[in-house]
């Protein structure tokens, strides 16, 4: 597809963060930063989901910083397994701060923005949750003990966290309400 949302993962239809599909985010940003007065910004799903993405955007790019081809599906373990992972985590990297950069290029470097999983043990990723003004994260019922891990790692940063529970029970989109 062409912006690589060729895999479905649950019901999410996921775009490429390589895609095309940055620049109009860049843009949406870029308005609501430049011509709204919103007083921060979050974002949600801005990862890879597992075993994706090799779409042909993912793949050139790789295949530029790496002089190599995108192993399609790299064994567990291994050499290749590695470097598509740290692929991966550059483009994360990559895509928040050029989303983080471009909205503070208007309202300063200061500007309160953040996203789902900032700070957050799932991806253990400090390289972009610098660049995160709060740490943000979800956890489900009935897996409280959960939200207590990952509010003692966020405090850890010294920065204002948030954690997010559904109001259903196995999710974001069922209808069972949490007790």
């Amino acid at each position: 597809a062409q912006g690589g949302a060729d895999r479905v993962y649950g019901w999410y239809h996921p775009m490429c963060l390589n895609s095309p599909y940055r620049d109009i985010v860049r843009g949406q940003l870029i308005e609501l930063a430049r011509d709204y007065a919103v007083e921060g910004l979050w974002l949600d799903i801005t990862y890879i989901f597992p075993e994706r993405c090799y779409c042909p955007f993912c793949r050139r790019l790789f295949r530029e910083r790496t002089g190599r081809e995108m192993p399609e599906q790299p064994a567990k373990g291994s050499a290749a397994l590695a470097e598509v992972m740290a692929f991966r985590r550059w483009t994360r990297l990559d895509y928040l701060t050029d989303l983080t950069g471009a909205v503070r290029a208007f309202r300063g470097p200061d500007f309160p923005f953040t996203w789902n999983h900032a700070g957050c043990p799932d991806f253990a990723q400090v390289e972009p949750d610098r660049l995160s003004t709060l740490s943000a994260g979800e956890f489900h019922a009935p897996h409280y003990d959960e939200g207590f891990f990952k509010a003692d790692w966020m405090r850890g940063f010294g920065k204002p966290y948030e954690l997010m529970m559904p109001e259903c029970l196995y999710g974001w989109g069922e209808w069972t309400v949490a007790p």
